[in-house]
C-alpha cells in the first residue's frame, strides 16, 4: 500500500499545482481583458445582436419585430467575456499573459483601450467610421506611411479572410436554425452555397473599410505608437490574444445563435398561421 499511497500523494500534489496554475493564468487573462477593455466590446457585440437592424426593419419589418421582442433573451455579454478568459488561459502562458498586462498598463496602451472603448460606446453606433476615416486619411501630409502602418496593424490583427469566414459561419448557422423546422426548406448544401457565395465581396468589402475605420479609432495615436501596439499584437503573446477572443465570440455567438434563430423561426411560423 506504502507505493501507491506515495504515488497517490504525489499525483494530488501535481494535481494542485496544475490546478493552481490554471487558476493563476485565468486570473491575468481576466484581469488582461478588463484592462485592454473586452467586457466594452463584448457588450457592444451584445447589443448589436440583440436588436435588428436598420437593414432588417426596412426589408423585414415583421422579422424584425419578432427579433426585438426575443434578442434581448440571448446574446448576454457575460458567457463572451468568460469564454475569452478560458481560451486564452488555455492557449497563452502565465508570462504571456503578464507581458500583455504590462503593455495594458503603460500610457500608450491605457490610450489604446481608451480609444477602442470610445469607439465602441452606444452613441457611436450611429457613427459612419469608415467613411470618416477615409476622410481623415486623404487630408493627412504623410498619408501613404499612414497607411503603412495601418496596414501592419490590420494584419497584426488577423487576416479579413479568417474574420470573413466567422462572420458567414454565423450567418450560416442563423439561416439554418431558422429554416431548421420550416417546410420546404433549403437542403444543407445549398445553404452552403447560397451563404459562402458573398464570400469574395465580403473579404474585398474587410479589407477596404478596416484600414478606414483604423484611421478612425486611433487618430489619436502618432504613426509611432500605432507601430508599437502593431508590435506587440505581432508577438506569440499577441497573436494568442486576439485568436483566443476571436475563437470565444465565434464558439459562443454560434452556440446563441441556433437557439435564438430556432425560436425566432418559429415565432415568424406561429404568426403566418
Amino acid at each position: 500500500m506504502r507505493p501507491f499511497a506515495s504515488f497517490l500523494a504525489v499525483f494530488l500534489i501535481a494535481a494542485t499545482s496544475l490546478f493552481a496554475q490554471e487558476s493563476e493564468r485565468e486570473a491575468l487573462a481576466r484581469e488582461m481583458l478588463l484592462l485592454n477593455g473586452f467586457d466594452t466590446l463584448t457588450e457592444d457585440v451584445s447589443r448589436g445582436l440583440q436588436n435588428p437592424s436598420d437593414q432588417l426593419r426596412r426589408e423585414n419589418p415583421e422579422m424584425a419585430a419578432a427579433w426585438a421582442r426575443i434578442g434581448p433573451r440571448f446574446f448576454a455579454p457575460e458567457p463572451l467575456f468568460d469564454s475569452a478568459v478560458e481560451h486564452l488561459a488555455e492557449t497563452a502562458s502565465a508570462d504571456e499573459l503578464q507581458m500583455l498586462a504590462d503593455f495594458f498598463s503603460t500610457e500608450l496602451g491605457a490610450r489604446v483601450t481608451e480609444l477602442e472603448v470610445a469607439s465602441q460606446a452606444p452613441e457611436m453606433e450611429e457613427v459612419d467610421k469608415v467613411a470618416l476615416g477615409e476622410r481623415l486619411l486623404e487630408e493627412m501630409e504623410n498619408a501613404e506611411a499612414r497607411r503603412e502602418v495601418l496596414e501592419r496593424l490590420g494584419s497584426a490583427f488577423g487576416s479579413e479572410e479568417a474574420n470573413a469566414a466567422v462572420m458567414l459561419n454565423i450567418r450560416y448557422a442563423l439561416l439554418s436554425s431558422l429554416a431548421a423546422e420550416g417546410q420546404g426548406a433549403m437542403p444543407e448544401g445549398d445553404l452552403l452555397s447560397f451563404v459562402m457565395r458573398d464570400h469574395d465581396d465580403l473579404v474585398s468589402e474587410l479589407e477596404r473599410e478596416s484600414i478606414y475605420r483604423y484611421a478612425f479609432v486611433y487618430q489619436d495615436l502618432s504613426d509611432d505608437e500605432v507601430a508599437r501596439y502593431a508590435a506587440l499584437l505581432e508577438t506569440d503573446a499577441g497573436r494568442k490574444l486576439y485568436a483566443a477572443v476571436n475563437r470565444a465570440l465565434e464558439v459562443e455567438i454560434v452556440g446563441e445563435i441556433r437557439r435564438f434563430g430556432t425560436l425566432l423561426g418559429t415565432a415568424l411560423r406561429a404568426e403566418d398561421i
